[in-house]
């Protein structure tokens, strides 16, 4: 991730990601089409941990086999859940551009790139446009929903194939309408209503 888009997420996450002496060895080890994905669920978990008196720290981001990794120390259940679905999630998001893709095997390394992207390498290109802000804000929404409605089920609600949403709610979260799909879902549940 190129240094301005590590500097947006160390500012605005600096209460996960510890103070300016503690982020100097923090880096983002992944392509700048996650940074709408990383900041919303940081977003979201850093208003969670603020509202419970959580104790937790972001310690290292990166990319490991086609998906975003985010590993901590701290934390609880909804923590884990919240950083597992971004995981998943990831997996649609293109790396290099933050597009809708998916995972691809390309020469023995999965990657998670969009058609336009595909077979380009992380070294031949970096994306330095700034992330959606539609995108994040649906997307940190739609995770807290998720979270709350399913609890400790959230990450296997999110990989189970849905009729309504035409596919599973991973894939859906990979863009701001898909996240809106799945609000409206989640909401029309709560409700009562059918699918």
């Amino acid at each position: 991730m190129d240094n301005s888009s590590q500097s947006r997420l160390s500012v605005n996450h600096c209460a996960l990601l510890g103070e300016s002496s503690e982020r100097l060895g923090l880096t983002f080890e992944c392509q700048n089409g996650w940074e709408g994905l990383i900041d919303g669920v940081l977003r979201m978990v850093g208003r969670y941990a603020a509202d419970t008196n959580l104790e937790m720290r972001v310690t290292s981001v990166k990319e490991k086999f086609g998906q975003l990794r985010i590993y901590h120390q701290g934390g609880d259940v909804t923590v884990d859940q919240a950083f597992n679905i971004t995981e998943l999630v990831s997996g649609y998001v293109c790396e290099l551009c933050g597009k809708p893709g998916s995972l691809m095997d390309e020469g023995g390394w999965l990657e998670a790139r969009c058609e336009d992207h595909r077979g380009v390498r992380a070294t031949e290109t970096i994306c330095t446009a700034w992330p959606n802000e539609q995108y994040v804000s649906s997307y940190m929404r739609c995770l807290a929903l998720i979270l709350w409605f399913f609890k400790s089920g959230a990450s296997l609600w999110v990989q189970t194939e849905n009729i309504a949403l035409g596919g599973s709610p991973q894939e859906a979260l990979a863009t701001a309408d898909g996240c809106e799909a799945v609000n409206l879902l989640l909401k029309r549940l709560a409700y009562g209503a059918g699918v």
